[in-house]
């Protein structure tokens, strides 16, 4: 009786049991909120060594299995973690664009601070009076010119408040829409 004997190689073997060891902690990590973008670090070394156990195993004719499942799964939680890395830089991308709207619409409710009760600035100013009578604006004139700058004074604070309101609104909604709730 004749026995064969066939040698199975090992080729690739060890590189593919690493790669298979990092993508899947790759793919856990990358389903840690906030902290899954780190799972490119490991999801990047193991799609490289499970490559090169996949080349090494086609080469020697040996099995691929661990080689495959190694790939499947550091893709996997590299996708995971880029998806990650995306949404959270979109993130903070839209939150410093509603930073700068809030401190642009801080430094204009300052300035409208600063001209408040200017009697220059209300549009009754010491040329509005009739040059022809040579008759100056009485109290009443600078009581109503007081009384018309707060007005405006108001209703451009209103506006200013209503625009900061919806400004934070928006970053609101744009951080709901990502699932990035505070």
């Amino acid at each position: 009786m004749q026995q064969t004997t066939t040698n199975k190689s090992n080729a690739g073997q060890v590189l593919g049991i690493i790669g298979l060891i990092l993508g899947i902690l790759a793919a856990i990590i990358s389903f840690i909120p906030c902290l899954g973008i780190y799972a490119i670090f490991p999801g990047i070394a193991a799609i490289v060594l499970s490559t090169i156990s996949l080349i090494q195993a086609n080469s020697a004719g040996a099995a691929k299995g661990l080689a495959i499942a190694g790939l499947a799964c550091s893709v996997l939680g590299t996708s995971i973690a880029g998806y990650q890395y995306y949404v959270l830089s979109s993130a903070v991308t839209e939150m410093k664009k509603a930073s700068d709207d809030l401190d642009k619409m801080d430094k204009e409710l300052k300035d409208l601070d600063k001209s408040t009760g200017s009697y220059e600035q209300s549009g009754y100013d010491n040329n509005s009076y009739d040059n022809n009578s040579n008759t100056t604006p009485d109290a009443s004139d600078y009581n109503q010119a007081v009384e018309d700058a707060q007005s405006d004074y108001n209703r451009e604070y209103e506006n200013a408040r209503q625009d900061y309101n919806d400004a934070v609104q928006d970053a609101q909604n744009e951080m709901n829409s990502m699932n990035l709730n505070p």
